[in-house]
């Protein structure tokens, strides 16, 4: 799926597009799980939602975000709340959804100017 951008925001890392087995954002394709937020953009170590431990949400939470985006796949998955423990008691607002659903309100939430951080499983 094609996103669109205005032309605006280019120093932004937005999603230019999004399909069940990569991500682009700028000219880059991503084929691997990502965190991406305003300025930062790397490699996450998860490939299934259900892997998911404080030690894998922590670089999420490093980024300093109001609110972090997290896709789970093609599939919406709610991992166990053991799990996301880390980000109750962080207090910082979180949702979850499918990767293709999370990139479309990453790039709404960046355009609200909003300190956001996503986390991105690709199979």
């Amino acid at each position: 799926m094609k996103l669109r951008l205005d032309g605006t925001e280019k120093q932004r890392n937005y999603i230019s597009a999004v399909e069940d087995d990569h991500i682009r954002v700028h000219d880059q394709k991503f084929t691997r799980s990502l965190i991406i937020s305003t300025n930062t953009l790397h490699d996450w170590a998860v490939s299934d939602a259900n892997e998911m431990d404080a030690l894998l949400l922590q670089p999420l939470l490093d980024l300093k975000p109001e609110i972090i985006v997290i896709g789970t796949g093609p599939t919406h998955i709610f991992p166990s709340h053991s799990s996301l423990r880390l980000l109750i008691e962080a207090g910082v607002g979180y949702e979850l959804m499918t990767t293709t659903a999370a990139c479309r309100t990453y790039n709404v939430l960046l355009a609200e100017d909003r300190e956001v951080v996503a986390g991105l499983i690709l199979p």
